[in-house]
């Protein structure tokens, strides 16, 4: 939100403008004014206001736009008004946190991510040490974590696409502690609940499939669906003998930050729950594969409006403590 002053009739009034984002090309500028200048008493209420409409608005004509390009099936289970109306609320907050709030809030979601989506895979290195090795980068040292950090921060990198190549490097990044365990599988001794995985010899071709398949709905089908659906073909491949899970969990979330979602979290606690929402989709069953995801997607963005409140409500109390006495 920018805030601006015109005047009108020859008195000085204050606008707050902002823009709704829609898809790849498709923003909508949105202009209010807030009152003449001179008499700012409840400006923040105003913009607080103006805020509310913005999320609401952009919630609106997001569902709007893409619900001829969602299946029945998602519908039937993904809660698609709750999941855009939390989408407007935190992509139009984080914005207007400013630099220092949003690289807060992006270190301790780092924290969050790699900690569960190692931990789903059975590590035990403790969320502790996760978040000072996060924060500090001379801090203790553990591979598998500084690994994480760095396959991350791999696809922050301009102009990165998921391609086979990419898809290779973050693994290898992933495993660079485990070099026995880097490179496509060269067997097919992997199960996935009670399904086979893609031959091994095939792994090449099938992900060939996954990437056109990526290519040809970008920006025409709903991203969520589009993201939850590539994390399931990809584990469905299983391309590799370990760390397919974690490779998996960074593509999803890429394809979300594509479509200006943030990232979400699969979060141990539901590390049962997720293995059999895959077991259950792999036997045809997809109800619970995509209820399980937007359950995830709706609990990662509720955390972190929390936090923004709070990080919000702590700002404002340190402006009043530290405004000058008189």
């Amino acid at each position: 939100m920018k805030i601006s002053q015109k005047v009108v009739n020859g008195k000085p009034y204050i606008y707050a403008l902002d823009s709704i984002y829609i898809n790849k090309g498709s923003t909508i500028p949105k202009n209010r004014s807030l009152g003449p200048s001179a008499t700012t008493t409840n400006l923040a209420v105003k913009k607080q206001e103006f805020q509310n409409y913005i999320i609401d608005e952009e919630a609106k004509l997001r569902i709007e736009y893409w619900k001829d390009k969602v299946s029945d099936e998602f519908l039937a289970y993904a809660n698609m008004e709750k999941i855009e109306k939390l989408r407007a609320s935190l992509f139009q907050l984080k914005r207007n946190m400013g630099e220092l709030g949003s690289a807060a809030m992006e270190t301790a979601f780092l924290v969050d991510f790699i900690y569960n989506s190692n931990k789903i895979e059975g590590s035990r290195v403790p969320r502790e040490s996760v978040e000072k090795i996060v924060r500090e980068a001379t801090g203790e040292k553990n591979e598998e974590v500084k690994n994480t950090i760095a396959a991350v921060n791999y696809t922050k990198q301009k102009g990165f696409k998921i391609t086979i190549k990419n898809i290779e490097k973050i693994h290898d990044m992933l495993l660079a502690h485990e070099p026995a365990n880097q490179k496509f599988r060269k067997d097919n001794n992997i199960v996935v609940g009670n399904s086979p995985v893609a031959d091994y010899k095939d792994i090449k071709k099938e992900l060939e499939k996954l990437l056109d398949w990526n290519h040809e709905n970008n920006y025409k089908m709903y991203p969520v669906e589009q993201a939850f659906n590539f994390y399931y073909r990809f584990e469905r491949i299983h391309p590799f003998k370990d760390g397919n899970g974690r490779t998996g969990r960074i593509l999803m979330n890429e394809i979300l930050k594509m479509h200006k979602y943030h990232p979400i979290i699969i979060w141990n606690k539901n590390r049962e729950a997720h293995m059999n929402a895959f077991v259950n989709a792999m036997e045809g069953k997809k109800k619970s594969f995509f209820n399980f995801l937007s359950e995830q997607f709706i609990k990662t963005y509720e955390i972190y409006l929390e936090k923004i409140e709070k990080a919000y409500n702590l700002e404002h109390m340190m402006d009043f403590f530290f405004k000058p006495s008189m």
